[in-house]
């Protein structure tokens, strides 16, 4: 199972970095997304930085993980999706589209 990140707000995901890189444990490969802010400026971290922490977290467990943009991470999702696997799409902001569009690619083929 593959899980696409999408962490809400800046402040938030400063604080709650650990408990979401411990429940992204559960995925075989986790991409991350840059902060949706809602409006929010970056406080002491940003994306990348926060990202990172994660990252470092998943990757200790052995776990694939990246930190990816929003076309960069469809393009891969794209090129990779099998048949019948399951990806979920987890956040806020625009996440729920990659979901959307792979599913809507796949049934006009």
């Amino acid at each position: 199972m593959r899980a696409v990140f999408q962490p809400h707000r800046y402040g938030r995901s400063e604080q709650e970095w650990p408990l979401y890189a411990q429940a992204l444990e559960q995925a075989d490969e986790t991409l991350l997304l840059d902060v949706y802010a809602a409006g929010e400026a970056p406080l002491q971290l940003t994306s990348a930085q926060i990202a990172q922490r994660i990252l470092e977290h998943l990757r200790a467990k052995g776990r694939r993980a990246s930190y990816q943009s929003w076309e960069s991470t469809l393009d891969y999702l794209r090129q990779s999706a099998a048949p019948g696997e399951l990806i979920l799409t987890i956040g806020a902001g625009n996440v729920f589209r990659l979901g959307r569009l792979l599913v809507t690619e796949k049934e006009a083929v």
